[in-house]
């Protein structure tokens, strides 16, 4: 932990990509590492913040705890990671977080304050900085994960071990679950296509389906705590697991993209975690300057992948699977996604040759496309 004195706290400037701007003016800034923000170990990817006078003023000690990150994913997997070890070692300092200049903190997302709990951070301990503030003496340990990362340290899991007991978590014992993101298509979002019909068939064979949006942190963790085998479709899901520190189950990821997200913080916690790809043919969207955004491809499977991957797990899909069906759903599915993405965003020129891809193995029983197919 390092301390400093007289630390000016400024609000959120800007944001690239997920790289907050803003923040503590730490002494020496260009010098420091572990105080910044770093998304591989001592490697900080920030810049200094723009110093404004100060409006406000903290006298009490105070630790720093991160960015509000409005994404559920990298809040956890990389905004908050600072708090459980700087509470552990100053239990009774002020927590002190950063938001959008002059937004009213009372607006921030219920499950932040959710996650703090967790932690153990009483909420008359969060100060929500949205005015360029002085601290009188402000606290730092590094971030406990960071997201490119290596393993997290055995210590850092250990506080985390501690949390199930003290909150009383009872774990809600599940054989194989499976953790979906369906439906996120219809709202633009990053999808793997047709997992409705993957999720139908998934129930046949009496595997547990939930979808963390619907449940309260405690509720998502007690599910994860009690399962054998967690199957995850890749996504923001994937962090709210590194709440948990080491259960011994199995875990599964169906991958959307083309790094293997969480891997090294995941590994450390469970008994065998394994990546599938099943990704086939992928949709992207772009920007009208032509740049990339994979968070919000959607990605059709690759079948053969799909269903091997099943068969190791000891579920037989294949005897239930039907290609055409499921191109139905994932073709629905695409024409949902497409029609919801945002005004400043385009399908890359690519996208036919894919709908043409997955398409013509098995185009004879297809009734329905999407429009900007037969408009194509």
């Amino acid at each position: 932990m390092q301390t400093f004195r007289d630390v000016p706290v400024m609000p959120l400037q800007a944001l690239r990509e997920h790289d907050p701007l803003g923040g503590p003016v730490w002494p020496d800034f260009e010098a420091q590492t572990t105080a910044r923000f770093c998304r591989l170990p001592g490697v900080p990817v920030d810049a200094l913040p723009t110093e404004e006078p100060c409006e406000e003023e903290i006298t009490e000690d105070a630790i720093w705890g991160g960015y509000l990150h409005p994404h559920f994913g990298h809040l956890v997997s990389e905004h908050l990671t600072r708090v459980l070890p700087g509470i552990h070692a100053r239990p009774d300092d002020l927590v002190l977080f950063m938001i959008e200049k002059d937004r009213d903190p009372e607006q921030v997302a219920p499950h932040f304050h959710d996650v703090l709990n967790w932690y153990g951070v009483r909420r008359d301990r969060v100060r929500i900085i949205s005015r360029p503030t002085l601290a009188r003496r402000l606290s730092v340990v590094p971030q406990g994960e960071v997201l490119w990362g290596k393993a997290p340290d055995a210590g850092y899991l250990d506080l985390l071990d501690a949390l199930p007991d003290r909150h009383g978590i009872d774990p809600v014992p599940g054989d194989i679950v499976y953790v979906t993101r369906a439906g996120l298509a219809a709202k633009g979002q990053g999808s793997h296509l047709g997992e409705s019909y993957l999720v139908q068939l998934l129930q046949e064979l009496g595997v547990t389906i939930f979808d963390p949006a619907g449940l309260s942190i405690r509720a998502q963790l007690e599910r994860y705590a009690g399962a054998r085998t967690l199957i995850f479709a890749e996504g923001s899901a994937l962090h709210g697991r590194q709440l948990l520190g080491r259960v011994r189950q199995e875990v599964y990821v169906l991958k959307r993209r083309v790094r293997y997200l969480a891997r090294p913080m995941l590994r450390p916690r469970v008994r065998k975690l394994t990546y599938l790809n099943t990704n086939g043919g992928v949709l992207k969207m772009r920007d009208r300057d032509g740049r990339g955004y994979p968070h919000l491809n959607a990605v059709f499977y690759r079948t053969d992948a799909l269903l091997d991957g099943f068969q190791a797990m000891g579920l037989d899909l294949r005897s239930r699977w039907d290609q055409q069906a499921y191109l139905a759903a994932a073709l629905g599915d695409a024409a949902a996604w497409e029609q919801a993405r945002h005004e400043d965003k385009v399908p890359a020129e690519r996208n036919m040759q894919v709908y043409l891809a997955e398409m013509s193995a098995a185009i004879k029983g297809i009734s329905s496309v999407p429009p900007s197919f037969l408009a194509g």
